[in-house]
This record gives C-alpha cells, structure tokens and sequence, in this order.
C-alpha cells in the first residue's frame, strides 16, 4: 500500500537536496559574521583597541574590562514566504560598556 502518491514523492526527492544544498555553509556563514564583527571593530577605535575576544558562536565581542558588544541576526521580511538559503547578516543589538571608553 502506498501512502505517497508518486508524483509528491519524486517531487520532493528533487526539492529536498535543492533546499539543502541552498542553505550557506557554516564556514562561509562563520567569516560573513566575523567580517560584521571586524567591520565593527574597525568603526569603534576603543572598542578595537581593548578587544579580548571575538565569539562568534555567541555574536559577541567582548572588550574593556567585562564589556560586551552583542550581536543579532536581522529579522528576516515576514512578507516574503521563507526560503532557503545563508542566514540574515549579523547587526550590532546593544552594548553594556561605552563604546568610546571610560
């Protein structure tokens, strides 16, 4: 007894690779985010000249003493239907230091 009709089947066996092969690889998606991260970097002179540490796991650069400036993915266009493909860019959310020193 089959379940599927054979036409849903192999139209999903053509679209599953199609959607996976879309998505950006992680080490392509991992230097899009440290390029947002260094851009930043670049554009704040105290924030670069005090950095510790980059995470890129976590979106965060951490600077100063214990500061962190944190990043988020942009939201993605709810009026346009998900597809696949790499993740919205990273954009600077909010830090709990100053960003131009003591």
């Amino acid at each position: 007894m089959n379940l599927v009709p054979p036409s849903l089947a192999a139209a999903a066996a053509v679209l599953v690779p199609c959607a996976a092969s879309a998505a950006l690889a992680p080490n392509h998606q991992n230097i899009r985010d440290l390029e947002v991260m260094l851009q930043f970097l670049r554009q704040h002179a105290y924030v670069a000249a005090t950095v510790t540490s980059l995470d890129v796991r976590r979106h965060v650069v951490h600077y100063g003493k214990d500061c962190l400036a944190v990043f988020e993915r942009e939201p993605r266009d709810a009026s346009k239907p998900p597809m696949p493909g790499p993740q919205p860019p990273l954009v600077f959310k909010a830090s709990n230091c100053p960003l131009t020193g003591p």
